[in-house]
Parts: C-alpha cells; structure tokens; sequence
C-alpha cells in the first residue's frame, strides 16, 4: 500500500484526482491503524490480570519485561526473510504475548512462594527460582518453538500466508529465551528494591514527624500497625497519633514483614489474617532476629490471640488500655486487642 501511494505521487496526478483503496485492501488499511490499540489493550489486559493475581503494581512489570524481546526478535526475523509486518505477522506478535510471559510467571511466581513462605530473601528466592524452574521454561518454550517451525518452513498451497505467523514464533521464542532467563531476575531484584525503598521512605518520614500532643504513658512510642481493613487501620492509627505516637500502617504482610524487620519499633501490632503474608509468619520471622512486643489482632470475639510477650520496661505498653477503652467511637466490627497478662 505504501507502495503504490508513493508511485502515486511520483506520477504527478492533478489535485482534483484522487484515488482510495477498496474492498480487501481498505480493510487491511483499517486494520493496520488499529494494531498499536490492539497490542496496547492486550498489555493492559494482561497487567490487570497479573496484578489480581499476585495483588501487587510491581511485580506484573517484572513478567511483562519479558516482552520487548520478544518483540525484537520477531521483527528482527521477519525482516531478515524479506516479510511485512502483516496481519498474519501481527497474531503471531499477540501470539506471543501469551507464550513469552510464562518465562516470567515460572520464575516470579516461584520467588514470591519462597519469599512468603520460607521467608526467603529476595535475591535467594529469585535464584532458586531460576534453578528449579529452567528445565520447565526450556520445556515449554521448545514445545511453542517446535510447533511454529512447519508453519514458517512449509511449503505448498497458502503457505505463504501462514509463513510470517511461524517467522514471528520462531524469532520471538529464540530472543526472548536467550534474554529473559538473565534479564528478568535482574528486573524484579531492582524493582523489589525500588518498592521496598520506596516503603522506607514512608517509614522514616513518619518516624519523623511525630505529633506534638499532650505527653502521656505512650507518647513518643514508634509503634506499627500491619491490618489490611482499611477502617480499622484507620480508626488505630487516629486513635494513638492523639496519644502523641508515631505510627507507621502496612496493608498487607510483606510490607509489614520489611518494615518490621528492618527498622527499629517500640511495639508492632499485627493482624492474624492479611494478604500476602499472614501475622503468624511475620512474628515467626522477627523473633528470629528481634525482641519487639507484639500485639495480635482477630475479629473472633472470644478467642485471645497472645501470640508475643511483651518485653522491656515500655514493652507493656501502659497505654495498651486505649485499644479497649474507645470502643464508644469504634467502627462496627473493629478487632480488639488482647494485652499479654
């Protein structure tokens, strides 16, 4: 089409004669000014998806890193045998997005169940991912390249239809295989690196800023909340600030373990249930490396959760009454506290 466009114009037609594709060729015109939508839809599609999975911003960037080579590489072969980048070519690009990502959902997946379960660091995690996981990756990976080499090898009736969608497998799968498996533990090492800096950060701004209010028992206590109901994180977090503490939140367990782990707290208090890594494994954790009084936190009226005895002279926590003594202003079904006798 450009082709001809370009002929076109060199002809020198008069102004008033104009011509326009038709039929087959107007629809391939159409459908080439709707491929960066389709492909940008399909990512987003994509990253939607793995967030809800693996409930993080982040992590889905690591998987989705795995694409651009895979990329490349298809218009690196589909340049070097003389194709277009056709319709055909551009299924075999979506195609890909799909097959090339699982390098990256093997390996990360992998590293974020030895992170929360064995309490694993993250370099550890992402380099026993990648031993344990190669022979699958190589599996699967092999098994798509195989299947896409009669399509970009065969020959007879319609096979130069179906060849730009084999060269575009084909080239894809052998880049992205030859760079994932070094770039993506890369990837998700500075990413997890961005994210946990970027929690710090939090972290020691509000360790900073601690409020001037009245000085009482608790004030001036660096205290952490992990709870993911918003509400009730919320309702603490006024409720010990007015007390004159500083209190840093975490919605979700890791946050909370890496918070825990690497600063200093007067008293943590966890909630039982929490995505991502529950209370249990974080206090499992930090008394392997620290003494912090810990105060657990469950919505099951009756049940006592003493998990952590406090510890120290301020590890009593003489204002551990406010948990149980605002409970006129409390949300409809807040957790209570239960402070170790």
């Amino acid at each position: 089409m450009d082709a001809i466009n370009a002929a076109q114009a060199q002809m020198g037609v008069p102004a008033t004669l104009s011509g326009t594709f038709q039929g087959t060729a107007q629809a391939f015109g159409d459908s080439l000014r709707t491929q960066p939508y389709l492909i940008l839809a399909a990512l987003i599609s994509v990253y939607i998806v793995l967030g809800l999975l693996y409930e993080s911003y982040i992590h889905p960037l690591t998987i989705l890193s795995t694409l651009p080579s895979a990329g490349v590489g298809a218009l690196l072969i589909l340049m070097a045998g003389g194709y277009d980048l056709s319709v055909i070519a551009l299924i075999g690009i979506i195609l890909l997005i799909g097959i090339v990502k699982k390098n990256g959902i093997m390996m990360v997946d992998f590293a974020l169940h030895a992170e929360r379960d064995k309490g694993m660091s993250s370099r550890d995690a992402i380099y026993e991912a990648c031993i344990l996981r190669f022979r699958p990756i190589m599996m699967t990976t092999m098994c798509a390249l195989l299947s896409g080499l009669p399509l970009m090898l065969g020959h007879g009736s319609g096979s130069e239809l179906r060849r730009p969608l084999g060269y575009a497998m084909v080239g894809g799968l052998i880049l992205s295989q030859m760079l994932t498996l070094f770039t993506t533990p890369v990837i998700y090492l500075y990413l997890d690196r961005a994210h946990h800096w970027y929690v710090g950060r939090k972290a020691a701004r509000s360790q900073q800023a601690i409020p001037d209010t009245p000085a009482g028992a608790i004030a001036g206590m660096k205290v952490l909340i992990v709870e993911d109901e918003r509400k009730t994180a919320d309702y603490l977090y006024q409720g010990l600030t007015e007390q004159g503490c500083a209190v840093d939140l975490a919605f979700d367990g890791i946050d909370g373990q890496h918070l825990a782990l690497h600063y200093d707290f007067d008293v943590i208090v966890l909630d039982v249930m929490l995505p991502g890594l529950d209370g249990f494994s974080i206090l499992k954790s930090l008394r392997s490396v620290k003494n912090t009084p810990v105060i657990m936190l469950t919505a099951r009226d009756g049940v006592a959760d003493r998990c952590a005895r406090p510890a120290g002279r301020r590890g009593r926590l003489p204002g551990q009454a406010f948990f149980l003594s605002r409970t006129p202003g409390a949300p409809s079904g807040a957790h209570k506290a239960w402070p170790q006798p």
